[in-house]
This record gives structure tokens, C-alpha cells and sequence, in this order.
């Protein structure tokens, strides 16, 4: 089951890195503040679309990806703890799997989230 975890888990992540790009579309500020100069935003939007993120220099995309990059590396760590069983007898292992399982948690409403990955 942990191998069906973590592999739920990396489709997430792969998801959230084909994602990033789109991310000043939906919550970058500058794009989603109704209350601007109509042609400012026209004109936004249209080199948005040519060059994705040249509007502004929020750091949006590049943080998302710094999360995602910061999640893979729990999954790495979790498969070297695997690697170690006998030498991580304290319980680690386990503990990491119950993180894997909080992290899981986020995606509860998707199709492919099945109940043993609940924590």
C-alpha cells in the first residue's frame, strides 16, 4: 500500500508542477484584482499569455515550486528510510509514513485518493 502512496502522492505533485506556470493567472494579485484600469489588465493578460509570469516578479511560480521540491524530497527521504529498515528501529519509518499519509490528506477529493491512505 505505501508503494500506491507515495506513487498517488508523486501524480499530485507532477499535476502541481504542470500547474505552476498557470499560478499568476489564479492567485497572483495582480491578475485577479478586479478593481484595476480595465486596459492595464487587458494588456496584463495579453503579455501574460505570450511570456507566462512577465507581468510581475511576485515569486508566485517559483515558490510553488520550491513547495513541490520541498514535498519530493520527504517522498526521497521516506524511500532511504525504507532502505534503512533495520537500521531505523525507533520508529522513524513509521512516522514518516504518517507524514506521507497528512500529505495525502490535501487530495481527499480525488478520484485516485483511496481510504488506506487516510492518516
Amino acid at each position: 500500500m505505501t508503494a500506491e502512496l507515495i506513487a498517488f502522492l508523486r501524480a499530485r505533485l507532477d499535476g502541481a508542477v504542470a500547474r505552476a506556470s498557470r499560478w499568476h493567472d489564479l492567485e497572483c494579485e495582480i491578475h485577479t484584482r478586479m478593481d484595476g484600469d480595465l486596459l492595464a489588465m487587458l494588456a496584463a493578460g495579453r503579455m501574460l499569455a505570450e511570456v507566462p509570469g512577465a507581468v510581475c516578479d511576485c515569486g508566485g511560480p517559483a515558490r510553488v515550486l520550491k513547495e513541490i521540491e520541498a514535498k519530493r524530497e520527504m517522498l526521497r527521504l521516506y524511500e532511504r528510510a525504507c532502505d534503512h529498515w533495520a537500521v531505523f528501529t525507533s520508529g522513524f519509518t513509521v512516522a514518516l509514513e504518517d507524514v506521507l499519509r497528512m500529505f495525502a490528506a490535501a487530495y481527499d477529493d480525488h478520484p485516485d485518493h483511496c481510504e488506506e491512505f487516510r492518516p
